[in-house]
Formats: structure tokens, C-alpha cells, sequence
């Protein structure tokens, strides 16, 4: 058993690292789309920021679902529900029946580049 709570808290810290390294990934992908100008990337990068945020919605619904010991789960079984997870995240924020938040931070922060080149002297 203790195994299985040091995998656990193991398999936490690593999706905590990529959390990070994600939301790091998010602000350079920004940057670089504004400096390029390219709405796409930045459509891109607002996609990828709603699929992280639906990922970890998925993940703490399935905390919430009762363990039984008629099905249990291994070790595998976690992983790819997981990945299966994180697939699931990318198309729906992908669907035209997504959550809104990439189209909401697309629309601010589109907004905040017509501003920034209409009036240099903004600094966002």
C-alpha cells in the first residue's frame, strides 16, 4: 500500500512540473505569436491553455468518484486514464462545443494587441 501512495504522490508532483512547464509554454507561445503577429499560434496557444484547464477539471472529477474493490485499478490502468484524460481535454477544447475560454482569451488578448499597436506606449 505504501507503494501505491509514493506512486500517487510521485505521479502528482510530475503533472504539478508539467502544469508549470505548461503554463510557461502558454506565456512563450503568446510572446512569440505577438511578435509574429500570428493569430493563428494565438488561437493555438488559447486551445491548449482551455485543454489544460479541462484536464484538470477531468482529473479532479475522477478524485471524486468512489473507489471500489470490485474493479481495481493498477498502476497501468491510472496511466492511461491519464493520457486518455488528456486526449479527451484536447479535442473538447478543440470542438466547436468547447468552454469559451479560448475564444474569451483570444478575444482579450487580440484586444490588448490592437490596443498595444495603436498606442506604443501601452506596456501590458
Amino acid at each position: 500500500m505504501k507503494i501505491d501512495a509514493l506512486t500517487a504522490t510521485a505521479s502528482q508532483l510530475k503533472k504539478n512540473q508539467q502544469l508549470t512547464a505548461k503554463n510557461g509554454d502558454f506565456q512563450k507561445m503568446v510572446d512569440q505569436a505577438q511578435e509574429k503577429q500570428d493569430e493563428t499560434q494565438l488561437k493555438e496557444a488559447c486551445q491548449q491553455m482551455e485543454a489544460l484547464f479541462i484536464n484538470q477539471l477531468l482529473s479532479q472529477m475522477r478524485k471524486g468518484i468512489p473507489k471500489n474493490d470490485l474493479l481495481p485499478q493498477s498502476s497501468a490502468t491510472r496511466i492511461f486514464q491519464d493520457m486518455l484524460d488528456t486526449e479527451y481535454s484536447k479535442e473538447m477544447a478543440k470542438s466547436p462545443d468547447n468552454l469559451g475560454i479560448a475564444d474569451m482569451l483570444y478575444q482579450d488578448l487580440t484586444r490588448n494587441w490592437k490596443a498595444a499597436v495603436a498606442d506604443p506606449e501601452i506596456k501590458e
